[in-house]
C-alpha cells in the first residue's frame, strides 16, 4: 500500500514538474520580446515546454491536468513563433544607424568658435565641443568643417 501511495505521489510532482516547465518555458519565450538576446531564452523556452510536454505525455499528466496536444502544440507554437519575433527585433534593432550621442555627428557642419593650432571649439547640432584639425589644418573662428571622426567627446574634424 506504501508503494501505491509513494507511486502516485511520484506521478503527481512528475505532473507538476511537467506544467512548470511549460509555464516557464512559455514565460521565457514572453521575456525573449522584452529582452532580446538573439533567440537565446526563446530557444530555451521552447525547449522547456517540449520537455515539459513530455514528461507530461510518458507519465500520465496530461489526463490528469486535461490538457490536450492542441494546446501544448498551440503553446510551443506561439513560443516559437515569439522567439523569431524577438529575434528579427533584435538584428532589426542592431543595423539601425546611430542617433545619438558622438559618433551620430559624423558628417554633421560645424561652425569653428575658437582655434589654437590644431585644437579648438566647434559649434555642431546646437552644441559647442572640442575638436582637432584631421590633418593639423590651421583654422580660424567661423570657418565652416565637417565632423570627420568621434574620439570620445572629441571631435576630429576637416575643412570644408
Amino acid at each position: 500500500m506504501d508503494a501505491v501511495e509513494t507511486t502516485n505521489a511520484a506521478i503527481d510532482w512528475i505532473t507538476i514538474a511537467g506544467i512548470m516547465l511549460l509555464v516557464i518555458g512559455f514565460g521565457m519565450t514572453i521575456v525573449e520580446i522584452f529582452f532580446p538576446a538573439l533567440g537565446l531564452f526563446g530557444i530555451t523556452g521552447v525547449a522547456a515546454m517540449i520537455v515539459g510536454a513530455v514528461i507530461l505525455h510518458q507519465h500520465g499528466g496530461l489526463e490528469q491536468v486535461g490538457i490536450g496536444w492542441g494546446v501544448i502544440a498551440a503553446v510551443i507554437l506561439t513560443g516559437i513563433g515569439l522567439s523569431i519575433a524577438g529575434g528579427w527585433l533584435t538584428i532589426k534593432a542592431m543595423q539601425q544607424e546611430v542617433t545619438t550621442g558622438p559618433e551620430s555627428l559624423i558628417g554633421e557642419p560645424g561652425i569653428v568658435i575658437d582655434w589654437s593650432g590644431s585644437e579648438g571649439k566647434v559649434h555642431v547640432q546646437g552644441e559647442d565641443w572640442q575638436a582637432f584639425a584631421e590633418d593639423g589644418e590651421q583654422l580660424k573662428p567661423k570657418d565652416t568643417v565637417f565632423v570627420a571622426k568621434a574620439d570620445g567627446l572629441k571631435l576630429k574634424v576637416r575643412k570644408q
